[in-house]
């Protein structure tokens, strides 16, 4: 489908030849002239010779061959053909012959018609409507530039001739990005020449719009259009597309809505909706939505890919993994699906078959990001029998290849892994762990329900963020995980002389400094606990459930990317996009910048220049304004993050960045670089706050161990705690409070600092979390309330820089949610994760057992 270029499948539209012969304005037309006859022996040699030229063109025709419905045209249908036509010649036999040429067109009998126009524009070159007629012909068959060259033909008869311009403007955008300029031009002078007399002119001008990505433009027309016609289906889902991409997603919900009201077979607009609804967060809703399409086309390729994102997304990996494989069965040629089924096996432990399908992918694309997922898979495949203390793949994995894999760098031709030894099958023939023998244990069952409680805790009630049930049991086991692993680390600093808990070098993300000795419990070298051992806790899980992120320690990727500052990136605007998960934190962040770049031309040595300009910044009320007013092109400020460790120091925070995007938008963004530098004064940071909450935590344990603590068990751990003594103890509410306070101003404090660190290429917010709610688990500390609504805790840190200033925040909040459980032990007959979970094979069965309690 050529001449309505942005339609086909996506939108519904036909193109414009075949919706009929007698389409009034859609029809291509005469302009002009042909000849003027000065008596009527002239007329008479004009209609003779139009008779003969017309007679030689239907004998073309149908030496090239008509279609059966052609053969004979009743004189009735001819008749309105002719009436219908735009730019007639006057002269009957010549307007009849372009009718018929047209209805060849819109039969689809292009060659036949192009024969005939060859002949008819031989002898009447100035024949605008077999011009017209001609190139509409060339473009349905895909000949593009012969197409614009019968338009162009048109207009240098009649320049005036805004169906020769639109047609142009149509052929123009179906022949790829790279004309979309000229056919914007096309389309614009034809709105000029139609004076407002065209209504599709502003649809088709609007899909070029959307795909120049100028969303606002495209919107405006297609509700332009809209004012002239508002029952046209297609041009409300052309409009929510727009109003999507602007993140108006309430609008946008509501012009798909009005699309499928319109038309109710309409499965574009449907699974628009559906696809919104999904990135909106909404995923029951999506889900049900996603149906329909699927209802009226069974095999929609693109509604089974979407939906099974979004499963894949709420962390139904068997629904998603069914649905991508149904699409590729359909078309083999869907890459993202072949790639997406495989990370559904290998979450399902199915990693022979895993591997299967990714081999047969990069046989098709050698150079296809699924390389990276194939290397991962055999890794895990490889240490599905290795203690899951040991399973270490941030010190394992080539840091070329992580490095890679964030950048999606093409493997084939990347340099650093020219050395590369690719990772093989299992040595020894594993099996795969889609049907582990037995129902779950006991301990396990026990193990999974309490995760899946504190696992809901990690839910934002934000827009964008879909409720994950895999991710839920991670962040659960996560946080069992450390809240032990504290308990355990804490009764051994108290009661076995600061010996803590030992830590293996070869579970550590980061070697620390070697105890003095071996440990009985972990011989070979170990360290004491420090906190990136905690969190390298919450980063094997986060590494474990997700195999489509790659979480990695940033200074454990390449060398090279860490010195240079290996970036992340988050976008509040892209473009013309008000992305849906943060662009609520936009007026902050906006607000933050121009107080920073306000204060820094004030505090410099502009004086009165400075003070005004920075007066001019602070009034601007859009980034718009903001960028004309800076007028130096595009820029960034660092938001300072205030040091604990050294209160005198201004540590880099964030970088708040402004870059233009055409056309008519801004990426607005948070940047922040992985610099050893940087990495030093953080790390300081963390250490000294992990180092403080252990020794608020020790000095509150009594003096004297209660029975049962020196084995360091975790669970005899709140009973000591309870138990007060020469310590200050949680026994009683106040001495409780007093602890609570303590407690909940280092950990949040420690959070702080973590997310404006942000030391991991992705999914630092969520590992804070899960260390937050660890130290709160291991002290019995209840949380009785998730993060409210519209509230994310990390953009709450680094827009601020103070941590105090944070602290309070939060506390604001939390504080009433926070109950020391007195009367039981929260992770009472819960089993040690360690003893219920020895191995990385026996984590992804965790992982897969299903839910104890509803999601």
């Amino acid at each position: 489908a050529v001449l309505a270029a942005e339609a086909g499948s996506a939108t519904g539209r036909k193109p414009l030849e075949q919706e009929g012969a007698v389409r009034g304005k859609q029809e291509a037309g005469m302009g002009g002239k042909l000849m003027v006859a000065r008596n009527n022996k002239e007329l008479w040699r004009q209609q003779s010779l139009a008779a003969s030229v017309a007679a030689a063109a239907e004998a073309a025709a149908r030496r090239v061959g008509l279609p059966p419905t052609m053969q004979e045209v009743p004189d009735h249908m001819l008749a309105a053909a002719v009436h219908m036509l735009s730019h007639k010649s006057g002269i009957e036999p010549l307007d009849k012959a372009v009718a018929r040429g047209f209805l060849l067109v819109n039969t689809g009998a292009y060659e036949a018609a192009i024969s005939m126009f060859d002949v008819l524009l031989g002898d009447f070159p100035n024949l605008i409507a077999g011009q017209l007629a001609k190139g509409s012909a060339y473009a349905m068959s895909g000949r593009f530039p012969e197409a614009v060259v019968s338009f162009t033909a048109a207009l240098s008869v009649d320049p005036e001739a805004h169906d020769a311009w639109k047609r142009r403007a149509q052929v123009q955008a179906a022949r790829g990005d790279e004309f979309l300029s000229h056919a914007l031009n096309d389309i614009t002078q034809a709105e000029v020449l139609a004076k407002g007399g065209d209504p599709d002119i502003y649809h088709q001008r609007g899909m070029i719009y959307h795909r120049l990505k100028d969303f606002r433009s495209g919107a405006k027309d297609f509700r332009r259009c809209l004012a002239a016609n508002e029952l046209e289906p297609v041009t409300w889902n052309s409009l929510g597309l727009c109003l999507a991409q602007l993140g108006d997603v309430e609008d946008a919900v509501a012009a798909y809505k009005r699309a499928v009201e319109l038309k109710a077979e309409f499965k574009e607009a449907w699974l628009n909706l559906a696809q919104l609804h999904k990135d909106a967060g909404n995923g029951g809703e999506a889900l049900k939505l996603f149906a329909m399409p699927l209802n009226l086309d069974s095999s929609y390729t693109q509604a089974l890919h979407l939906r099974g994102q979004c499963h894949y997304g709420m962390g139904d990996m068997a629904r998603a993994l069914k649905d991508f494989t149904r699409a590729v069965e359909l078309d083999a040629t869907l890459s993202t699906c072949a790639h997406l089924a495989a990370l559904c096996l290998q979450s399902l432990g199915e990693f022979r078959e895993a591997v299967t399908r990714l081999d047969a992918l990069l046989q098709r694309e050698p150079s296809h990001a699924c390389w990276y997922s194939r290397e991962c898979i055999l890794y895990y495949w490889q240490r599905l029998d290795r203690p899951l203390v040991a399973f270490n793949p941030d010190d394992e994995l080539d840091p070329y290849l992580k490095e890679a894999q964030c950048r999606r760098y093409d493997p084939r031709t990347h340099p650093p892994l020219a050395n590369y030894v690719r990772q093989g099958p299992p040595t020894a023939p594993l099996s795969d762990l889609g049907t582990p023998g037995g129902s779950p244990s006991s301990g396990m069952v026990q193990l999974v329900h309490c995760a899946d409680v504190l696992g809901r805790w990690v839910q934002l009630d934000c827009p964008g963020f879909l409720a994950n049930v895999r991710q839920h049991r991670q962040f659960g086991l996560a946080v069992i995980s450390i809240a032990q692993r504290l308990r355990q680390h804490w009764l051994g600093l108290k009661y076995s002389g600061g010996a803590g808990f030992p830590v293996p070098n070869s579970s550590a993300s980061r070697k620390g400094e070697p105890l003095v000795g071996p440990h009985p419990a972990h011989p070979g070298s170990c360290h004491l606990m420090e906190w990136r051992d905690l969190m390298d806790m919450s980063v094997r899980w986060r590494q474990i459930s997700e195999p489509n992120d790659p979480v990695w320690w940033i200074d454990r990727l390449a060398p090279e990317a860490f010195e240079e500052g290996f970036g992340l990136q988050t976008p509040l605007v892209n473009g013309q996009l008000k992305v849906i998960r943060y662009y609520p934190y936009f007026p902050r962040a906006f607000r933050l910048m121009k107080e920073l770049m306000a204060s820094t031309l004030q505090g410099g040595e502009a004086g009165d220049l400075g003070r005004a300009a920075g007066a001019v910044l602070r009034g601007a009320e859009s980034l718009a304004e903001l960028y004309s007013a800076w007028g130096q092109g595009d820029f960034w400020v660092v938001s300072p993050c205030q040091s604990l460790v050294e209160p005198v120091r201004s540590m880099e925070g964030t970088r708040l960045t402004v870059q233009a995007r055409p056309p008519g938008g801004f990426e607005f963004s948070i940047r922040t670089p992985g610099t050893p530098h940087r990495w030093r004064e953080y790390d300081e940071e963390l250490q000294a706050l992990w180092e403080k909450l252990c020794a608020v935590v020790v000095d509150a344990l009594p003096e004297h161990p209660p029975p049962n603590t020196e084995s360091l068990a975790p669970g005899p751990f709140v009973d000591a705690l309870l138990a007060g003594g020469a310590g200050a103890g949680m026994g009683q509410a106040q001495e409780a409070d007093t602890v609570l306070r303590q407690v909940a101003d280092a950990a949040l404090k420690f959070f702080f600092y973590w997310v404006n660190f942000g030391p991991l290429s992705r999914g630092s917010a969520a590992c804070g979390y899960a260390a937050v709610l660890g130290i709160f688990t291991a002290l019995n500390i209840d949380v009785t309330r998730g993060v409210p609504k519209g509230l994310q805790m990390d953009w709450e840190a680094i827009l601020r820089r103070y941590p105090g200033e944070f602290v309070d925040s939060t506390l604001h909040w939390m504080h009433p949610a926070l109950h020391v459980t007195q009367d039981r032990d929260l992770l009472g007959g819960v089993p040690l994760v360690d003893d219920e979970i020895p191995d990385l094979g026996t984590a992804l069965r965790a992982m897969n057992v299903p839910a104890a309690v509803p999601s």
